[in-house]
């Protein structure tokens, strides 16, 4: 080796920098590093897209169930009102108001079959908190549900209504209307 390019200790001289000479392995560590990063980034964005994606279609599912369970109730309760119609132009009913037994008390009124077989129930305005009761001949209180706002008006029919003796409307506080259901003799 020649003596002007050999150190005192005998070792080769670094490399100048600046110079664009730079030590080979260096470089290709530091390009390591940047395609490490490169890579991480991607699979940190291919990551979020993942998460975005699943929440998309975790959204999808959901409003696609309430969807369904919508169309459900809207054809079942199709099924009941051409039901209560066919019962109603076939058979023979009464109609009786249930009498308002608090300030707080829409109007309301009972159709029900004259043998007792079954009822309906029509509510005029809100009747989103309300519920119907029925009292058998016994005096044992039961609720058949819920009446299903349509528009300004609420209905509930029930097709298996086993003779009630008394129809009542009743909100958080009690009953709030009530009537008393009479039948014809059976012959």
């Amino acid at each position: 080796m020649p003596a002007e390019i050999m150190t005192a200790s005998g070792r080769l001289p670094e490399a100048p920098t600046g110079l664009g000479v730079e030590d080979p392995r260096r470089g290709r560590a530091q390009r390591m590093a940047g395609r490490w990063e490169l890579e991480r980034r991607r699979s940190e964005k291919l990551e979020q897209r993942g998460y975005a994606a699943a929440f998309a279609l975790v959204g999808l599912i959901v409003s696609l169930a309430f969807a369904l369970i919508r169309a459900s109730e809207s054809a079942a309760t199709l099924r009941g009102d051409e039901l209560a119609l066919e019962l109603m132009a076939s058979t023979r009913f009464e109609q009786k108001l249930l009498a308002a037994s608090s300030d707080l008390a829409p109007a309301a009124k009972v159709l029900y079959a004259k043998d007792g077989s079954w009822l309906y129930v029509l509510v005029q305005g809100d009747a989103g908190r309300l519920h119907v009761d029925v009292t058998d001949g016994g005096g044992v209180v039961r609720d058949i549900g819920a009446p299903l706002q349509r528009g300004d008006v609420a209905t509930l029919f029930v097709p298996n209504a086993d003779t009630p003796q008394q129809v009542s409307l009743r909100d958080a506080n009690g009953i709030i209307a009530s009537a008393a259901l009479k039948y014809e003799p059976m012959h």
